[in-house]
C-alpha cells in the first residue's frame, strides 16, 4: 500500500519567516538558521538530498524548487517540478516547470538502466527499438541497427510531437 504524503500545511507567511527569497539566483537565504546553526545565518540553503537542495521548515523536509515554485506561482505544483537544464541546484523560476511524471522522464539523459529514455535491445539482443508514448498511446518508432540511431530516431519523434 503507498504511503501517504503529510498535507502541505506551510503558507508564504511561513516560508518568507526563515528565508529571504533570491530571485535572480533562484536561492532561499536563511534569515534564521537551523538550531546549532547559527552560523548559517544570511547564506543560502545548500543541503543536498539526492542532487537536489533541501530544507526542513515546521518538521517537513521541503525540496527548494518546489519553495520557489510555490514562491513564485502562489501555488503548489500540480505534478514534479522539472529542472529544464538538468542541473537539478539550478532553482531559477526560468529553469523550472511542472510537468507530470512521462515528461520528466523523457527528460532524462538516461535511464535506470544506464540507457536513454525510449530504446531497448530486441528481444533476440541484435538490434535496438525506439517507441514513444504520445497522446496516451504507445508508437513503435522502429527497429535500429545499434543504440545511437534509436535514440536519434526517438529524439526526433519527441520532438515532432512537442514533448
Amino acid at each position: 500500500m503507498k504511503k501517504q504524503k503529510r498535507p502541505i500545511l506551510i503558507e508564504k507567511k511561513d516560508i518568507l519567516k526563515k528565508f529571504e527569497y533570491d530571485k535572480k539566483n533562484g536561492t532561499l537565504i536563511y534569515k534564521i538558521p537551523p538550531k546549532n546553526f547559527k552560523s548559517l545565518l544570511n547564506k543560502p540553503v545548500t543541503s543536498i538530498n539526492k542532487g537536489y537542495l533541501e530544507t526542513h521548515i515546521m518538521g517537513r523536509a521541503y525540496k527548494i524548487h518546489r519553495l520557489v515554485w510555490f514562491l513564485e506561482n502562489d501555488s503548489w505544483p500540480k505534478h514534479q517540478i522539472d529542472h529544464i537544464n538538468g542541473i537539478k541546484t539550478d532553482n531559477r523560476i526560468e529553469n523550472l516547470r511542472d510537468v507530470t511524471n512521462g515528461e520528466n522522464q523523457r527528460n532524462k539523459e538516461v535511464n535506470r538502466n544506464g540507457k536513454p529514455p525510449g530504446i531497448r535491445k530486441t528481444k533476440n539482443g541484435k538490434k535496438w527499438s525506439a517507441c514513444i508514448k504520445a497522446n496516451g498511446k504507445f508508437i513503435h518508432i522502429g527497429t535500429f541497427e545499434n543504440q545511437e540511431m534509436a535514440s536519434l530516431a526517438y529524439k526526433n519523434k519527441c520532438k515532432e510531437y512537442g514533448i
